[in-house]
């Protein structure tokens, strides 16, 4: 079984535990940090492939094969490695580059002396031998999962690779000719820990806001001390990867003030797709190459301006990849990002961004270019994927004439119920508690359809109804870990003041921005925006509907 196909299936379970009930039954449950992010998902092999072509790909361009060659020095790294599909694809490549390269540079000469790099089978076909794909394997290959199962997985894939295409005879005969055992150790290069969380963590007053469990689980990684060589060089020349996307504020409080003090664009809401990219940067050396599977929010949601900003100013953004369809199975809409660390462009420097993408690997997508500097230049350093230059112009004029809408009105977020959200939903109002219910599928331009839900939110009732869950998970509980895992509610109340008055409600996920005026009060779920105006403007939302809106925002 191909090592990359044996990944996908370990991954499938990457995200579960066992459990015993107290009734001694086994019983397979997401782990809680993969609820958090909606479930583990396979990346898939067209998005590795061209992540790793326009990364590992660019880096062995011009270079020459060998442990003395420019390739023998690079340094490839996927932060949060899960079970190892990107690097299985950056070896791959790199499998592939050094035969092709001794072929091309007469095989013959790689196939002699005492350490050969290359033989023939016995049809003919030259290969790298046993020992040049494990020498190619422990020089340029690294990952980190704070996972120990991933990490055992991401080990297990590759020793496979190593081994991919052999044959015991074949085995055989390379174990004679070098006298060592055929499988490396990986230890040096795929290690167990929190990719965001350093030593530091541990200094400060964090320490007393974690329990036993937590500690465990924050799991800090100390990069200069587990990768020193690499580290002193001023870091890898590649990181790849499809990180986690988790709120913050699902984490240990401690965790998250680490977070807002210890990463300059961690801003609002933060998610740790965000902190991954910022890290990322961090990590990568001076010209080094970075590409990475994300949440499209980076595109122009208000509270990643800085991270936009980040990108901009210290490297040179060379594709944005965005798809018609959810590439996963989750409803994320995610976007690929490539990027060199370090390369200031020029005036005319310009991103290649493909977009309304249908088949990557068939080219059905759109085509579009946008400058460096257009992007620096707008407002929120917003990333417009369908931006046309002869627009922008226009866009700057509107922009002197405008009143910005966070002068005149705040921003809430709408309510997320978690598990005990059927307890408070209703078809009926039954008693003066129940308020209209919304949610973003009831929202369309200029219009409201409002399905007949109500919410019963009663505080006292709510919180009545946690302590239930907490004395039933602490009767069903194994121990202290089990009950904190069981009583979890996911629930993100909001104060009623937000909802009882005039707002404008905008689409937290639409193609189109989209904005309709409330004055029936609703109460709405997270994925609905309120605009809560300081002074009397209905306009905004007729405005916020606008075609000239949704462009400047959404192309």
């Amino acid at each position: 079984m191909p090592a990359d196909i044996l990944g996908q299936v370990y991954e499938e379970f990457l995200g579960k535990i066992i459990r015993l009930t107290p009734k001694h039954q086994a019983k397979i449950e997401e782990k809680p940090e993969v609820r958090k992010a909606g479930g583990v998902y396979y990346t898939p092999t067209y998005i590795v492939d061209y992540i790793v072509k326009n990364t590992v790909g660019k880096l062995v361009e011009g270079k020459k094969p060998g442990p003395r060659g420019g390739v023998g020095k690079l340094r490839i790294l996927d932060s949060a490695c899960g079970s190892g599909s990107f690097l299985i694809g950056a070896y791959q490549l790199l499998l592939g580059w050094h035969r092709d390269q001794y072929v091309k540079d007469g095989a013959e000469k790689w196939a002699k002396g005492k350490t050969p790099r290359v033989y023939q089978s016995q049809k003919g076909e030259w290969r790298l031998t046993t020992d040049e794909r494990k020498r190619i394997l422990l020089n340029n290959i690294y990952g980190v999962d704070i996972d120990h199962q991933a990490v055992e997985v991401t080990k297990l894939s590759l020793l496979l690779k190593v081994l991919e295409g052999e044959d015991e005879q074949s085995i055989g005969k390379q174990m004679a000719l070098f006298q060592e055992r055929v499988l490396p150790d990986l230890s040096n290069n795929i290690k167990c820990g929190n990719s965001l969380i350093g030593p530091d963590f541990y200094e400060n007053r964090q320490m007393s806001l974690l329990d036993e469990e937590e500690m465990y689980r924050v799991n800090s990684f100390d990069w200069d001390a587990e990768f020193p060589e690499i580290m002193k060089k001023g870091g890898f020349d590649a990181v790849i990867g499809n990180p986690p996307y988790i709120s913050v504020e699902s984490i240990n409080k401690g965790v998250t003030e680490y977070y807002l003090k210890s990463y300059q664009t961690a801003y609002g809401r933060v998610n740790s797709f965000s902190l991954f990219i910022e890290k990322s940067v961090s990590l990568l050396k001076h010209s080094g190459f970075c590409g990475l599977i994300t949440s499209n929010r980076i595109l122009t949601n208000t509270q990643l301006s800085s991270l936009r900003k980040l990108l901009l100013k210290e490297t040179f953004i060379e594709n944005i990849l965005t798809f018609q369809k959810s590439v996963f199975k989750a409803a994320v809409d995610t976007t690929v990002l490539t990027f060199q660390k370090g390369k200031i462009p020029d005036k005319q420097s310009s991103i290649k961004i493909l977009y309304n993408i249908i088949k990557l690997e068939n080219n059905e997508y759109q085509l579009n270019r946008v400058k460096h500097l257009t992007y620096m230049n707008n407002y929120g350093h917003i990333f417009n994927v369908k931006q046309k230059e002869e627009f922008t112009k226009i866009i700057k004029i509107i922009e002197k004439k405008s009143i910005y809408l966070e002068n005149i009105c705040e921003v809430k977020d709408g309510i997320i119920l978690g598990s005990i959200k059927d307890l408070f939903l209703s078809d009926s109002a039954i008693d003066n508690r129940y308020e209209k219910w919304l949610e973003g599928n009831e929202v369309s331009r200029y219009h409201i359809q409002w399905t007949g839900h109500y919410i019963c939110y009663d505080d006292s009732l709510i919180k009545e109804e946690l302590k239930r869950k907490r004395e039933k998970a602490r009767k069903n509980a194994l121990d202290d870990k089990d009950f904190k895992k069981l009583s979890r509610s996911g629930i993100w109340l909001r104060k009623p003041e937000i909802f009882k008055k005039e707002k404008i409600l905008t689409r937290q996920n639409a193609k189109k921005l989209i904005g309709v005026y409330d004055d029936e009060n609703y109460f709405v779920k997270n994925s609905l925006h309120c605009i809560i105006l300081i002074n009397k403007y209905p306009f905004v939302s007729e405005f916020m509907s606008q075609n000239l809106v949704s462009i400047t925002l959404h192309g």
